[in-house]
Order: structure tokens, then sequence, then C-alpha cells
């Protein structure tokens, strides 16, 4: 499959995507895993679940293939995800690669953006772009995963505004962690919303959101050593090329 165009921000990939991209599931059988590769897996899952306690092996969409108007995925195991980030072997076998959602909203002039959590493993008292979530098989349905539903649930979710609040939604295209693994399809999400409507509610990922000025947030993009998501600050370069 062509997959187009693509250019570097830092360690991430971004590629454009058509304003009518959509997402199927692709057609490739899974991967099925020799059982030595297996025992291997459920060991790493259970080593896991004794030290965090609260992980469930829910249906992950993963990345497969993509053009300008179509992004190919699968949904796998939860637990073959985290297998490959203990095991190099199983990484290269099973080549799960998360299809997450990320969104920039703007209400007025003002972004929505959170501070990640300090015990977090990745990015912990990072400001990142809110929301973001990787894409859950109820999003999946008469032949198409709908991502824009999935932001908004995880906008509900992580800052408490609901889906009639959003005015308008755009992608902005399809964005790759080189260094987490991970797409995001990014888009920019208009917000209707008061001066007063806009909270700054604090939810388990996020102790701290803040509904931060444009003129803040680009201030704090120039400092040199602003600690800020690479991938926060991908999403905001495309956006303003644009806007």
């Amino acid at each position: 499959m062509e997959i187009g165009s693509s250019y570097q921000y830092d360690e991430i990939r971004y590629y454009p995507l058509s304003s009518k991209v959509r997402i199927h599931l692709s057609q490739e059988p899974l991967l099925e895993l020799p059982l030595p590769f297996e025992v291997e897996v459920e060991k790493i899952w259970q080593e896991q679940n004794e030290v965090k306690n609260n992980l469930y092996n829910t249906p992950l969409l993963s990345y497969v293939s993509h053009d300008e108007q179509r992004i190919f995925g699968q949904f796998v195991e939860y637990r073959h995800f985290v297998a490959c980030q203990y095991h190099p072997e199983l990484r290269k076998s099973l080549n799960v690669c998360p299809l997450s959602v990320s969104g920039l909203c703007l209400s007025d002039d003002h972004i929505l953006v959170g501070k990640r959590d300090m015990k977090l493993s990745t990015y912990g008292g990072y400001y990142e772009c809110i929301p973001s979530g990787t894409i859950e098989a109820r999003a999946y349905s008469h032949g198409e995963v709908d991502f824009f539903m999935q932001l908004a649930w995880e906008l509900e979710e992580e800052a408490h505004i609901g889906e009639k609040m959003i005015q308008e939604i755009h992608p902005l295209g399809l964005f790759y962690d080189e260094k987490m693994g991970i797409y995001d399809i990014g888009m920019w999400v208009r917000l209707d919303l008061l001066k007063q409507e806009r909270r700054n509610e604090g939810s388990e990922e996020y102790p701290m959101i803040e509904w931060m000025p444009i003129a803040k947030w680009q201030q704090l993009l120039a400092e040199p050593d602003a600690k800020i998501v690479p991938l926060s600050k991908a999403l905001w370069k495309v956006y303003s090329s644009f806007s």
C-alpha cells in the first residue's frame, strides 16, 4: 500500500491524511504465536499483573498499514502489547503498534492541556494536549472504526466535556512516535464553551488540567527545556501550518 509523503518532527514521524480518512479492519490473518512464545507472553502478563494489579486484557487496535484515504488495523490482545515491551524477540514477531487518538482542543484563544501524573512510566510531569487514548473495540461498527467518537469519549472522560460541546473536529494526520512505537490519529477540535464552562478539573492521569491561553502555550513551547510531550509539540506545529 502506498504510504505517501512524511515529515519528521524530532522523534515524531508525521503522515498527512485526507480530511475524509477512514479506519477499516485489515483482512490479513492474525499471527499465531509458536507455543514457547505464547508461554512467554502469559508469563510476562502474570508478572506485570502482580506489579500493577489493574491490567485488563481488553482488545487493542494495532496499526497495519495506511494510505491518505484509509488506515487499516487489527484488534489484538492487550497482553501481547505488554509482552512486547519486555521481550525483544516478541516485539519482532508480533509487531504490535497501538493505534490511538490525540486531540488538540481549542476554545476562543485557549488550548486544553494537562499535566501528566508524576507516577506514570512515560513523560511523568510533562504537559500534554488532551484528550488522548487507545482505540477501543466499541468504536468499531458497520465495517469502520469511528475514531471521532473515540476522541469524544476520551474528552468526556479526561476533561468532563460532553460530545454536544464539540463544534467542529478535523483530522490533522497520522503521527508515529518512533520512541514509543505508537501511532496516533491527530485531530483538532473547536469547542463551543462559555468562559465559565472552561473548568480546570483533573483526572487520574492528569491531576491538573488547564485551559491555557494560546500566547502562554506558545511561550512554553519556545522554552528549550520545556517538559512537553513530543506528540503535543508535533500536533501544534502541524495545526499552526494549517491555520
